[in-house]
């Protein structure tokens, strides 16, 4: 062994690199929780009959076909376990690694595809998706394919035909795996314009012609999705910063990680100052590292948003490439200290700095179906009303007992009518218990409010990250409660005093009232209510994010439009109001009925403010303009 290892150091090095990545790829990959995108495309694979696959599965989706289509046919072969429907991404991730040493060491030398090799294997961006069935990579995978076999065309002394074809072919499969794969194979096809000889041409344009055939098919799928409703909403327009964040977050967000790879850099680049050229592949480098990050980030600004780390998991490589490009392989034994402390180092950051295997890198399912049905046992079944927000009933049944699987009251709380249907189920609830989860979707900020009218203490209480919750609510448990956070500011308006804020007292009314005397009315002479307004700074000095709201009311005509409404204006010293940047509301109807008193909610964070000079404003608005009161209103603000 130690001989082999003596005779054959780089060799052994790269099977060390692999199987580095491959215990990295592999550990904990059955473990993690299946994410909302790979239920969502199982969901889909399994759709019953071809042609509503294709209208619902592929054409309903915002991805090209290639990646749904295998886990179609794949799924029917080998089942929907968590380990065979990832092995493959699994498999592509780890040859995705050896592809990168080939492309790197056929380029410049073996010692820099050794360095690049190294630090592929152990990042957590190319390991998270590679643990995933998502398009990213097998997109990843089939990208260097491409750069790989437009080298050979390209660069080897004879063009063979298999490299025609295989180049045609790794072409069309990244593009059938990912639109923004599409781009970036598109980018390395036009750059090797620049480097066609005659002699070469014909067969180029030959094998671009051949991926565009074969590409046809998924012109429809383009054309169908276009026309689909679906639209993606959650990215947000990149900030000037977010080139230098992206190459941040390649290395980890790991200052230490990022500082070993610069300074590798800066050492052989001083090192190699005076024996290394810059060739036509340390361009290349640059170009395809940039040219896609501007295409995205440029289509953000000026388009919509598109931008994520992930999309530019295609060109990444290409900057580890440049960082790596001046070590030179005549310094043997330097460069093996180095790469060994680079692997050192990535691996300390990804497994501890970071603890990428126990956080929540998307929503979770599996320990949320652990947990709800732990608590259920632990409680009772019968003691518990069971609530979720959730896509898919699928989603959360995948992780459940299938002979007897836990119920849930409801599977889908989008928020609006969505809260009128919660609020009857708490209030029609007799259990002792009330559990509610989310995950993968965005829920309501007024769910907790409305299920705290009955069941007012958290025993239990979880937080993914911020991806998913789960949270068991007691009606009378109060030793064990979880301790809330208190609000840093409290406002009450019972109006027993006749305090109307900016109204005058003819909007009180003894007519209706929840408690006490009176309360405030609203009809035809008065469709707005009395308004909480101060500025930011005026209402304390603590720092505060979110806003809660509540109010009685009883309406006893139409109240369709009649809702709580925030405003944030902005406001110069001298008070003067320049504009609304913030409006937002909720509607009573999503909480109360027509001829009953009930507690209307209203809860929502606040968004980045110009300054603290800015006016809060609260108020009810009544465009109906039917008798509706109102009575015991309260604003909470918390610093989370």
């Amino acid at each position: 062994m130690l001989k082999y290892i003596k005779e054959n150091p780089d060799r052994f090095i790269l099977l060390l690199i692999l199987f580095i990545g491959s215990v990295l790829r592999f550990y904990h990959f059955t473990g993690m929780s299946l994410s909302n995108d790979e239920f969502s495309a199982m969901a889909r694979a399994q759709l019953h009959g071809f042609s509503e696959f294709i209208r619902n599965g592929i054409s309903a989706d915002i991805h090209p076909a290639g990646v749904e289509f295998f886990l179609y046919i794949w799924i029917k072969i080998f089942g929907t376990s968590v380990f065979m429907v990832r092995l493959p991404f699994i498999i592509m991730g780890i040859l995705s690694i050896y592809i990168a040493y080939k492309i790197t060491s056929r380029w410049f030398n073996e010692h820099t595809g050794l360095f690049v090799a190294a630090t592929i294997s152990f990042l957590q961006f190319p390991i998270l998706y590679s643990q995933l069935a998502r398009p990213f990579g097998p997109a990843f995978f089939f990208s260097l394919l491409t750069v790989w076999y437009w080298t050979k065309f390209l660069f080897d002394e004879k063009t063979e035909r298999r490299n025609i074809i295989s180049l045609a072919l790794s072409v069309v499969v990244a593009a059938y795996c990912h639109y923004f794969a599409l781009v970036f194979v598109v980018v390395v096809l036009i750059s090797g314009s620049f480097f066609l000889k005659r002699n070469n041409l014909r067969q180029y344009l030959l094998a671009i012609g051949i991926a565009v055939i074969l590409y046809i098919p998924n012109i429809f799928v383009i054309i169908a999705q276009l026309h689909n409703p679906a639209t993606v909403n959650w990215i947000k327009v990149p900030g000037d910063g977010w080139f230098f964040e992206h190459i941040y977050f390649i290395f980890n967000n790991s200052l230490s990680l990022l500082s070993i790879a610069l300074a590798i850099f800066v050492a052989t680049h001083i090192i190699s100052f005076t024996e290394v050229k810059l060739t036509k592949f340390h361009l290349l480098s640059v170009v395809w590292f940039v040219v896609p990050f501007f295409i995205a980030y440029f289509y953000s600004l000026w388009v919509k948003p598109i931008i994520e780390n992930q999309i530019l998991l295609y060109s990444f490589m290409f900057l580890l490439i440049f960082l790596y490009s001046f070590i030179q392989i005549e310094r043997s034994r330097l460069n093996y200290w180095l790469i060994g402390i680079l692997i050192l180092t990535g691996l300390i950051s990804t497994v501890f700095e970071k603890n990428y295997y126990s956080t929540y890198h998307f929503a979770e399912f599996k320990d949320i179906a652990a947990k709800a049905t732990d608590w259920n046992k632990t409680y009772g079944e019968k003691n518990v009303t069971n609530v979720i927000n959730i896509n898919s009933s699928y989603y959360i049944n995948y992780y459940l007992d299938k002979e007897n699987p836990l119920k849930f009251a409801m599977y889908k709380n989008e928020g609006h009518l969505d809260l009128h249907k919660l609020n009857n189920i708490v209030k029609q609830s007799s259990t002792e218990y009330f559990l509610y989860a989310w995950t993968g979707v965005v829920d309501p900020n007024e769910t907790y409010q409305i299920i705290q009218q009955k069941y007012p203490y958290i025993i239990k209480q979880i937080d993914y990250n911020g991806m998913a919750s789960i949270a068991l609510f007691s009606m009378n448990d109060k030793a064990h409660a979880i301790k809330q956070p208190e609000p840093v500011y409290y406002v009450f308006n019972g109006f027993e005093d006749k305090q109307t804020w900016d109204k005058d007292t003819s909007i009180i009314s003894t007519e209706k009232v929840w408690k006490g005397k009176y309360s405030v009315k609203l009809d035809e002479r008065d469709e707005y209510g009395p308004s909480c307004a101060n500025r930011i700074s005026h209402l304390t000095d603590k720092p505060f994010k979110k806003v809660q709201c509540s109010l009685w009311a009883y309406a006893t005509g139409t109240f369709k439009d009649a809702q709580v409404v925030a405003e944030i204006s902005f406001k110069d010293d001298d008070n003067q109001v320049y504009e609304n940047y913030f409006w937002l509301s909720s509607k009573f109807d999503y909480f109360i009925d027509q001829n009953k008193w009930g507690q209307v909610f209203f809860s929502f964070n606040l968004p980045e403010l110009r300054s603290r000079n800015d006016e809060l404003k609260i108020f009810v608005w009544n465009p109906d303009k039917h008798p509706l009161y109102i009575d015991n209103f309260e604003m909470k603000l918390f610093e989370k």
